[in-house]
């Protein structure tokens, strides 16, 4: 069953770090399906969940990256990476 994504809506995030509030939103946010764009150290990324193919598919979208352009992926711990993709050691 395909979830709709929430409306797409701001947060003013002026606390370092984030409130938790604003960290549960966003979670919330990419357990349903959908985007979050948050800031980095030097530009601002987007984030969706990597293991739904319909996060993926509107990232791609928002992006206007076809499916032969590969996203970069962080996760929140190595193992993860079994779950998503072959990985290997070189």
């Amino acid at each position: 069953m395909s979830r709709t994504p929430p409306t797409p809506r701001a947060l003013e995030v002026r606390d370092e770090p984030p409130t938790v509030e604003v960290v549960d939103a966003a979670r919330r946010t990419l357990e349903a399906g959908g985007l979050v764009v948050l800031p980095t150290e030097t530009v601002y990324g987007v984030a969706a969940r990597a293991d739904r193919e319909a996060p993926l598919a509107a990232l791609r979208a928002a992006s206007r990256r076809t499916s032969a352009q590969p996203f970069t992926w962080h996760v929140g711990d190595p193992a993860a990476l079994d779950e998503l993709a072959p990985v290997s050691p070189f």
